[in-house]
């Protein structure tokens, strides 16, 4: 009998001993120990061990192990290895084995305290010192009782040919394990788990791998199965019956597919599977704050305890940790990190059994960035591995556990107490209280040492960081810098200890320095609290998070007490606070301090109060100061004259004779006005920059105006808002840190629309008469019913009258907006109201909602700007952006030969999508020419309104169709630009948002060719914490550069 080392399976013979072993070739660190009498060697790899059967053990007869033990068997007392030897000379050999392996080994002989790493020297000393090494002289470590030999049962061993894959009997075992699909499904999930976390494969491949393999396995499958079924009818005979039977329970034991089909197939999928399969523990999510944008920034923690638990329940915790440490090694050899003076000094044991933790930190970054990008995906690591796990193992990165993943940055930003708060409270657990395993026995433990790098053991230990200017900054001695470069590098100052370390603390809080002996400033409890309240008083709707963030960034800045704040200025807050939340800050602060100062000498108490420093509290006038503090900000754009005298004459010239600035000029003119307002206000708001902006525009609209073609695109000054704040942020680029956007959040401070509001205010986007409230006079529900009935019978006729068709829609406007904005489904609306999705139902439903005849308007636009555009994208266009000049070649060969203003318009339409890098299938969907209406395949269609072309281009088609919400509305479109209109008006009319998808192509569409201008509000799609702008900045952009187009063109 044969018993497995791993599941402890027994089996009858050493074959199928071997074959069972395949099952677990993929467990980590699987040593795989030859199961015959007369070997005891180990293999690391199971190919190694069936190489070593074929060649060792093919005789025709193997003796089985019987009972009695005999003491002529040496064993290697190196950990993992048991390899046994028959004579001292063989294990001598042995022993050098492992010399070329690396490790250190211990001379075997009784009382030889000597240990070797070099083959040579072990080898010398084996022959100058044991050369008559008997037996009886080997230490007692490497004794070993082995089996006795029974020479009286035997069985037959398995030739090489037993095992070859190429035999008709190839390793074909019988399974009497009773959960050989668990083990079968731990294997797979140990073959996928080490190239993912060993090989590190990208889950794409992974799953490329698992979809390959079922493949080629089914490939097999069916042919094994065509032959094995030709077997049983021809040659046994067998009924259809039967061979199904068969055939139907082998696929049902088809453990391979059954693993590739089911827990296997997706990603997600595999990773449930490995949390069931192996010891999983779920890391723990922990809230820092928010960094300066606001955004909640969070560590990851995988509990200590509960991956010792797991660690302890595992074979490695059974079979190598040792709860007891190993002896110590004499003062003269340090072998480990156990032979320091320091631990050696220190009873860091917890009973008997105790587990000894050292933690390694580290930082690394997961990208190889460059520039500016560094740092900013570096990540800090925590680690631990056990003291208790023999030193080549403790070293080996798979037995290295992990506890803590950071970003470095949120690290610094929310510090050490925040990050690893949790970490300590369950270390601090871990040896008070212990953890209970399975056999309910309880093991405590703690942390041996921390190991790391020095920035990351400076950070720790609380010393400073910076080891080029800091005075102390050694944390083993007190040397100093001077010392260290003028007298000796290898002078040593005197030893830092706990003692010096906590007198240098006190001095820290006493003083209100910001470090002592190299020991940086923490903020005690007692200060934290003070600067905490201190804060909340002004700004009393912070989030916990938010003032957090900002104490934090105090305690940086070095502020101890409340009488230190009025050494802060507005921008050392704004990393984490809005601009008008950290000027309330600093101006409440700065007008306490002078009151404070005023009354020095008749207050006392306050004095004496300030110098202790405990809270002062604020004056009662705190909300009279920060009225005129606001009204201080606001009043100087208003009151700001613009420098119209120092103005060029070139400029001048142009402004009063009303001609358009050419781009020079237009430069030079901010250049000159954001002068003059940096000397009024250091940073000018965008809400001042549009105040004066305003003014210059509404004085020369001719020349300063955001026009196209005559039409004022928005307010008309959005352009030059953006260049004043342009022009802002690089003058004063290299004097102030730049201040950052901030994504707007639930806990803001600032007045914004309300979630379930904004769908409703992008509905009524440009409309004039979006809901009615009354029925027109001489109408009621009933009336327009018969006339929505009548609307439904003319439908079904071949030709109507369109005056009457155009009179019917106008008079149920009202009955067509409330079906509309009711949000019934896009097939009752085509049920209800058929004539609303074709041309004229579209375009009379469009005047009535915004005021704009739909196509009137846009061929207008269309003969005013199109052939401009259409020059301009095909000429600057193409210079700047690759993808238009690619679209033009494109559209050139497809459009052939044929000419005309709506080919044109295609042309424009199509280069349009490529100049803004828009997705062109989210507006077009192409089927072939001759496909029924009927096959058009809708699941496939975009939601939002997209024209169908019949053929494999615009230019070809000449059948068009219009989808909404995936469902064909509307049929026989024959034009393009009708098309066009019919699909942009059925945004408006049916409350559809633009798709981000094209975005910057519809609104451009909108402004330039629709005249639907509003000054505020968007009809893009909105999307969480995402600023909504007046007028898309791409939009801007490209109507700038047409009239700066259209200036040099003239």
């Amino acid at each position: 009998m044969y018993t497995c080392n791993f599941c402890s399976l027994t089996v009858q013979s050493l074959r199928d001993y071997v074959l069972h072993s395949r099952l677990h070739r993929n467990e980590p660190h699987a040593i795989f120990k030859c199961a015959a009498v007369d070997c005891k060697q180990s293999f690391s790899k199971y190919e190694g061990f069936k190489s070593h059967f074929y060649r060792c053990h093919n005789t025709s007869t193997c003796t089985v192990p019987a009972h009695g033990v005999t003491d002529t068997a040496l064993t290697c007392n190196i950990a993992l290895c048991g390899h046994q030897c028959s004579d001292v000379p063989g294990l001598v050999a042995h022993l050098k084995n492992h010399m070329k392996e690396g490790r250190a080994v211990k001379c075997p002989v009784k009382g030889c305290k000597r240990v070797f790493q070099i083959m040579s020297s072990f080898t010398s000393h084996m022959s100058r010192k044991h050369r008559n090494c008997s037996f009886d002289s080997i230490d007692n470590s490497h004794r070993h009782s082995a089996p006795q030999i029974s020479s009286v049962s035997t069985e037959q061993c398995p030739t090489a040919s037993d095992l070859d894959a190429n035999t008709g009997e190839s390793e074909i075992e019988i399974c009497t394990c009773q959960n050989f699909d668990d083990l079968h499904l731990r294997n797979i999930s140990l073959f996928y788990l080490k190239l993912q976390g060993k090989f590190l494969l990208p889950a794409s491949t992974i799953q490329n791998i698992v979809g390959e393999m079922q493949n080629i396995h089914e490939l097999g499958q069916t042919y094994t199965f065509s032959k094995l079924h030709s077997l049983l009818q021809n040659d046994l005979s067998l009924p259809e019956e039967t061979i199904s039977k068969i055939f139907a329970t082998l696929k049902e034991s088809d453990l391979f597919s059954l693993c590739h089909k089911g827990p296997m197939r997706t990603e997600y999928s595999r990773s449930q599977a490995f949390k069931k399969v192996f010891s999983y523990v779920e890391p723990e999510r922990i809230l820092l704050g928010r960094d300066e944008n606001r955004k909640e920034q969070f560590a990851y923690y995988v509990p200590v305890k509960e991956t010792l638990k797991s660690l302890l329940n595992s074979d490695i915790g059974k079979n190598y940790i040792s709860l007891h440490l190993s002896e110590q090694n004499s003062a003269d050899i340090l072998c480990d990190c156990t032979d320091g003076q320091i631990l050696k000094s220190r009873d860091l044991s917890q009973g008997n059994q105790s587990l000894q933790l050292l933690l390694y930190q580290d930082a690394f970054e997961v990208v190889n960035p460059l520039g500016s990008a560094r740092k900013k995906h570096k990540i800090l690591a925590v680690y631990f591995s056990l003291v208790n796990l023999p030193s080549h193992l403790r070293s080996n990165t798979e037995h290295m556990q992990l506890v803590m993943l950071c970003r470095e940055k949120d690290f610094k930003d929310f510090g050490s107490e925040s990050v690893f708060s949790q970490l300590i409270a369950d270390l601090k657990d871990l040896e008070e209280n212990g953890i209970a395993l399975s056999d309910q026995s309880v093991i405590k433990g703690s942390l041996y040492s921390i190991a790391g790098d020095n920035l990351g053991s400076h950070s720790i230990g609380g010393f400073l960081e910076n080891f080029s200017q800091s005075k102390y900054f050694c944390r083993y001695c007190l040397v100093t810098k001077e010392e260290f470069q003028n007298v000796d590098p290898n002078v040593c100052g005197p030893l830092r200890t706990v003692e010096r370390y906590d007198s240098a603390v006190k001095q820290l809080q006493t003083e209100g320095a910001t470090e002592v002996q190299g020991v940086k400033f923490i903020m005690d409890e007692s200060q934290q609290r003070n600067v905490t309240s201190a804060v909340a008083e002004v700004l009393k709707d912070l989030s916990s998070s938010v003032l957090q963030s900002v104490v934090e960034t105090l305690n940086s800045l070095g502020v101890t007490t409340p009488a230190d704040f009025q050494y802060v200025q507005e921008t050392d807050l704004l990393p984490v606070l809005r601009p008008i939340q950290a000027r309330r800050l600093v101006s409440v602060w700065s007008q306490k301090s002078k009151y404070i100062s005023s009354h020095q000498s008749t207050d006392s108490s306050s004095s004496s109060i300030e110098s202790s420093g405990n809270r002062v509290p604020f004056c009662s006038s705190t909300s009279s100061l920060l009225a005129t503090g606001s009204k201080v900000a606001s009043d100087w754009a208003d009151n700001f004259k613009v420098p119209w005298q120092k103005l060029p004459e070139e400029i001048s010239q142009c402004l009063e004779r009303k001609k358009r600035l050419s781009p020079r000029l237009r430069r030079e003119i901010v250049r000159i006005v954001v002068s003059e307002m940096l000397k009024i206000c250091d940073c000018p708001s965008k809400q001042s920059s549009t105040a004066i902006a305003k003014k210059m525009v509404a004085k020369y609209p001719a020349s300063l105006q955001d026009v196209i073609e005559g039409d004022i695109v928005g307010t008309g000054y959005h352009s030059l808002v953006k260049q004043f704040q342009n022009r802002v942020e690089n003058v004063k680029r290299s004097h102030v840190p730049k201040v950052k956007k901030r994504t707007r959040t639930e806990d803001s401070d600032t007045d914004e629309i309300p979630a379930e509001k904004k769908a409703a205010v992008q509905d009524t986007y440009g409309c004039v008469s979006w809901e009615l409230k009354f029925l027109p006079l001489n109408e009621t529900e009933e009336s327009q019913l018969d006339k929505q009935q009548q609307m439904k019978m003319m439908s079904k006729i071949a030709t109507v009258d369109q005056e009457v068709v155009d009179t019917l829609l106008k008079a149920t406007y009202y009955t067509q907006r409330q079906d509309i904005n009711k949000g019934i489904t896009m097939q009752q609306l085509c049920e209800n109201w058929p004539f609303l999705f074709q041309e004229l139902g579209m375009c009379v439903h469009f005047k009535q909602l915004t005021g704009i005849d739909l196509k009137e308007m846009f061929l207008n636009s269309l003969d005013k700007k199109g052939q401009r555009l259409l020059n301009f994208l095909k000429t600057v266009g193409g210079d700047r952006k690759k993808q238009v000049l690619q679209a033009a070649a494109k559209l050139e060969v497809m459009r052939g030969q044929i000419e005309g203003c709506s080919e044109d318009f295609k042309d424009m339409v199509l280069l349009l999508l490529a100049y803004f890098d828009e997705k062109e299938e989210k507006m077009f969907h192409y089927v072939e020419e001759s496909c029924p209406v009927e096959d058009v395949e809708q699941d496939k269609l975009p939601a939002t309104p997209c024209i169908i072309v019949f053929g494999s281009s615009c230019y070809i088609s000449k059948l068009f169709m219009l989808s909404i919400d995936q469902r064909i509305t509307t049929r026989h479109i024959s034009t393009f630009i009708s098309a066009i209109c019919i699909m942009f008006g059925s945004y408006y009319c049916f409350n559809i948002h633009y798709p981000l998808e094209l975005g910057s192509t519809l609104e451009f569409l909108q402004r330039c060719f629709f005249g639907i201008n509003p000054e505020k509000g968007t009809k893009v799609e909105w999307r969480k914490n995402k600023k909504q702008l007046p007028v898309n900045p791409r939009v801007l952009t490209l109507i700038a550069d047409l009239a700066d187009y259209e200036w040099r063109a003239d």
